[in-house]
């Protein structure tokens, strides 16, 4: 990236306090990553202030600082009322300035794979930027413009939590073509309702404009009854309304793999599941809004593999392990149950972490996985930690008989490298706070 100072003051309507360059070629907000070419952007925490690093970064050579207080140093200060949004400003000034195609993707889940998804099929047709890891809020986002070049397309994901969170940054990126994959429970706690979700969710459209499009799970019937709240170009995708403009038909599930067809075009990911079905279809989607070649957007689908501990399906010696340990909700937990019924092999066994942000619908949410245990034909249920017991608590209700809690990740570990069988396979999913990729990770030593 390049930017003049004068286009930075100008984006954050900032005000020199001295000058000692004339441009930057990096943008970062952790002081140990300064350098000669950087502008370093101070953000204040709840437990911290990086403005107390502006002397560290000057020492370090760094070149232009942004700040919210009085500094004096020998290197260029520009004096903001708020960092944070100031980063927001640049970001947004630098996406406009080099104007690439924003796909943005929004969602209670999918949102990671189906970005990647997405990515993967663009990146067959044009260079793409994609989103890295979970840069996907009032921070990510901007980070991840400053690492804008020369490609023609950029895909963001949008995380949050509250309401105002997905306008802030729908308003930095104003997309070209967003998505969003599903309206679940996650965050519920905080916006009291999945309508409320649905809310937060559409004010993705705040920073698009007339000419741009969305692209929406059809299933899901918040989605599909929120067409009349929608004044731009709506696009469904969907296995089951047969009203959805992009529809799924002649589904087959082969192992690792899915096979179905669009309109009588055949289309193949190489990861299985039914709701991965859901994600390919968005990917899909989005390529058709850029290209008419379907061989490319089919080639640049087949290329897509799930990354870090996302679903990998992992054989080992005598036993599978399906490690999704990134991430959980309740409607995620089923779908994996889903995968852990159609994988080959003998002993199927769940182990599930709990999920966060439920607030008052946990108990509800976390029985129905729980019941719905029995009727995906699993093994044995085992939970991690007291916060799983709802799961439990399901199973049991629903007749399930063969489940077990443990206290933590070493218990699971150890209990499981003492009874795992030949031909067993082995879920392991759980919200982030709960690391469950500790029991993987421990049975593939």
């Amino acid at each position: 990236m390049l930017l003049k100072i004068d286009e930075i003051v100008k984006a954050t309507k900032g005000k020199i306090i001295s000058k000692s360059s004339d441009e930057v070629t990096k943008i970062v907000t952790d002081s140990r990553l300064t350098d000669e070419k950087s502008l370093f952007v101070p953000l204040l925490g709840e437990n911290f202030d990086a403005h107390d690093f502006l002397e560290d970064v000057e020492k370090n050579g760094c070149k232009a600082v942004l700040t919210s207080k009085d500094y004096k140093g020998d290197l260029t200060v520009i004096k903001v009322e708020d960092t944070k949004k100031a980063l927001g400003d640049i970001a947004r000034y630098y996406i406009k300035k080099l104007n690439p195609v924003k796909v943005a993707i929004t969602g209670s889940v999918g949102k990671t794979t189906t970005k990647d998804m997405i990515a993967s099929v663009l990146s067959n047709l044009f260079p793409t930027l994609k989103t890295n890891g979970n840069f996907n809020n009032d921070i990510g986002v901007p980070l991840t413009a400053f690492r804008l070049e020369d490609e023609k397309v950029a895909v963001f994901e949008m995380g949050m939590n509250h309401f105002k969170e997905i306008e802030y940054l729908s308003e930095i990126v104003c997309p070209d073509i967003s998505v969003i994959t599903n309206i679940g429970h996650s965050h519920i706690e905080n916006l009291g309702s999945r309508e409320g979700i649905l809310k937060a969710k559409l004010e993705i459209l705040k920073g698009m404009n007339k000419d741009s499009c969305i692209i929406l799970n059809g299933d899901d019937e918040l989605l599909y009854n929120a067409r009349d709240l929608i004044n731009i170009k709506t696009i469904y995708y969907g296995i089951n309304n047969k009203n959805c403009d992009i529809l799924a038909e002649d589904i087959i599930e082969e192992d690792s793999k899915v096979k179905f067809k669009i309109g009588g075009f055949s289309y193949t990911i190489n990861t299985p599941g039914i709701h991965n079905v859901y994600n390919a279809l968005c990917a899909i989607t989005v390529g058709m809004q850029l290209t008419d070649d379907k061989e490319k957007i089919k080639e640049g689908l087949m290329n897509f593999k799930p990354e870090g501990i996302r679903q990998n399906i992992i054989k080992k010696d005598n036993f599978t392990i399906i490690s999704d340990c990134y991430n959980a909700a309740p409607n995620s937990m089923i779908a994996s149950l889903d995968v852990l019924k159609k994988t080959k092999g003998k002993r199927k066994i769940a182990v599930f972490g709990s999920v966060l942000e439920l607030g008052k619908f946990r108990d509800e949410l976390l029985e129905e996985v729980g019941r719905k245990v029995k009727e995906y034909d699993v093994d044995e249920l085992i939970t991690v930690s007291e916060d799983a017991l709802c799961i439990n608590k399901g199973a049991k209700d629903s007749g399930f008989l063969c489940e077990k809690n443990f206290r933590d990740n070493m218990e699971v570990l150890n209990y499981l490298k003492a009874n795992i069988k030949d031909d067993d396979v082995i879920l392991i999913k759980g919200s982030r706070k709960y690391k469950m990729e500790e029991i993987s990770e421990g049975l593939l030593k």
